[in-house]
């Protein structure tokens, strides 16, 4: 195993032994500990808790917009313009429908 499959392992060990401390009641995480947490894992304290707007889309949602963010940046415009004209369709149709 290398160095950085080897830290990983210590991390999820970590982050499994802190959730479970603080899930049984044993006590809580420090704000830092949190912070820690979450910048390792790259994401925002309020998605971290499950506060953020986006904590709610599905993992596919998110999976499949991350992988358009490797196409080039011609065809990403293109796919994002056809989703932009999708949702104003949609909610045109949605304020049509309440007259």
């Amino acid at each position: 195993m290398d160095e950085s499959n080897n830290q990983l392992l210590h991390l999820l060990q970590y982050i499994v032994l802190k959730y479970s401390t603080v899930k049984t009641g044993g006590r809580d995480l420090s704000i830092d500990a949190i912070s820690k947490i979450a910048g390792i894992l790259n994401v925002s304290l309020d998605f971290l808790v499950g506060e953020s707007k986006n904590a709610s889309f599905y993992k596919r949602t998110l999976q499949r917009i991350q992988e358009l963010e490797l196409f080039e940046e011609g065809k990403k415009e293109k796919l994002f313009d056809l989703i932009d004209t999708y949702i104003r369709s949609f909610k045109t149709r949605g304020v049509y429908s309440s007259l």
